[in-house]
């Protein structure tokens, strides 16, 4: 990717990323603060739920402008973070489906 293109990416989708690792961030404090058990589903709720809540923003904040936006926004995930374009298929989206079951069996 040339850089004008990557510059065009960051200015684009900067704010989402921050805005999405500070969710996560937040999520690890309030899923601390709630004080999970020390099991299984509680440690998985710690470690993943905050993968659960970064990539529901993202989608929701990218795809209310297309399906165009939201690949624009893993283009310029993948370039930021040095991540393989496989980790949402392969990494984020099993790791946010582990903290939403991990939250249900936890809180509810």
């Amino acid at each position: 990717m040339d850089a004008p293109a990557r510059h065009w990416l960051s200015r684009r989708n900067a704010r989402i990323d921050n805005a999405a690792l500070a969710l996560a961030a937040l999520t690890v404090a309030a899923v601390w603060q709630a004080q999970v058990p020390a099991n299984f589903w509680g440690v998985s709720a710690f470690l993943s739920l905050p993968f659960a809540v970064m990539v529901a923003f993202i989608s929701l904040v990218t795809l209310g402008q297309g399906l165009g936006r939201f690949v624009d926004f893993w283009r310029f995930h993948e370039f930021r973070h040095g991540v393989r374009p496989w980790t949402l298929p392969c990494l984020y989206l099993p790791l946010a489906a582990l903290g939403l079951i991990s939250a249900s069996k936890i809180w509810l």
